[in-house]
């Protein structure tokens, strides 16, 4: 029972260290630069769809 219940808290102390990361990615994943980042690859592909070789974006 022991073991059990060290097996418990360490499971928790986990998700409480990894629960955050993934709230940060998921926001990070549907903010606006996630959407203008795949607004470029999305261009990027149409491009080469049509045959052209993709151009560098200019770097801010």
């Amino acid at each position: 029972m022991i073991a059990y219940t060290h097996a418990e808290h360490s499971v928790r102390w986990l998700l409480v260290g990894l629960g955050p990361g993934i709230v940060a990615l998921a926001l990070l994943s549907t903010g606006t630069w996630a959407k203008e980042t795949a607004a470029r690859a999305a261009a990027l592909f149409e491009e080469v769809d049509r045959g052209a070789a993709p151009q560098p974006a200019d770097r801010r």
